[in-house]
């Protein structure tokens, strides 16, 4: 999926609602076939065809010297059907020619299916060998739903799609980033980190459990493959998209200087 457009010049309810699309409309993506193998049996019928059509001609002219007006008949006849059922084998082939296109599940449809997959059926039949649930996709079900302030029952979609808020700027920074959430769960990123202070809470490291076992990790986290950074120190929610990066290293680079 394309990162939103976001243009700094764009009305702050339209940048939501672009957000909120990514989040909730389906995906969908051209899958290419496999063209050499189509492409071969493309060329092999046209050897067949020209082979075929050289011989009805052939026959067709030795029909017409010798005077054998129903043999030249025939041929041309035989022509006319092999034209017919050339144009349909390459209608056939050409249409193996064409990408496929897949729809996918929204990312909201995904995240859910993300906690559903591992929080059991619900009848016991998994038992004690269910997956470990999903506490990441959870966690950002739950800021969705107590952000847009959703209802007991309601859905998050629907939620999602009817959000007021009160803040459009704000609301635009919690969309685009559960976007970039969403999509790290459903194609988890390539990550690297920045061990510098955050330059709104001022925190180098975190602790985080992993696998059950407390770590140390940078709280500067950047995600290379969607290209933004965020704090993930508990105390903070700092983050920077693409067009903030320049801030952010210009932010760590006053750090070295003043180390």
């Amino acid at each position: 999926m394309t990162e939103p457009d976001q243009q700094p010049d764009m009305p702050a309810a339209l940048r939501l609602s672009v957000a909120i699309d990514e989040l909730t409309q389906p995906g969908i993506h051209q899958l290419d076939r496999d063209h050499a193998a189509a492409r071969d049996q493309l060329r092999n019928v046209n050897r067949i065809h020209v082979e075929h059509i050289r011989m009805l001609r052939a026959r067709h002219a030795y029909a017409t010297e010798r005077g054998n007006i129903d043999g030249a008949e025939r041929a041309l006849c035989a022509m006319r059907t092999a034209g017919a059922i050339h144009r349909r084998h390459l209608r056939r082939l050409h249409a193996g020619l064409r990408p496929i296109t897949a729809y996918l599940p929204s990312l909201l449809a995904q995240v859910d299916e993300a906690v559903h997959s591992t929080n059991g059926s619900g009848n016991g039949s998994r038992g004690a060998h269910r997956s470990p649930l999903n506490t990441t996709a959870v966690e950002l079900l739950a800021a969705i739903r107590r952000t847009t302030r959703a209802a007991d029952g309601q859905p998050t979609y629907n939620a999602l799609t009817a959000w007021q808020p009160d803040d459009p700027e704000a609301a635009v920074e919690d969309a685009r980033r559960w976007v970039m959430e969403a999509r790290a769960i459903v194609s988890p990123a390539r990550w690297s980190e920045a061990i510098r202070p955050c330059p709104a809470c001022r925190n180098r490291h975190v602790i985080v459990t992993e696998d059950g076992q407390k770590i140390r990790k940078a709280a500067i986290q950047i995600n290379l493959t969607d290209r933004y950074a965020a704090c993930i120190h508990p105390s903070c929610e700092a983050w920077w998209p693409p067009e903030r990066f320049t801030l952010l290293a210009a932010a760590l680079s006053q750090d070295d200087v003043a180390s």
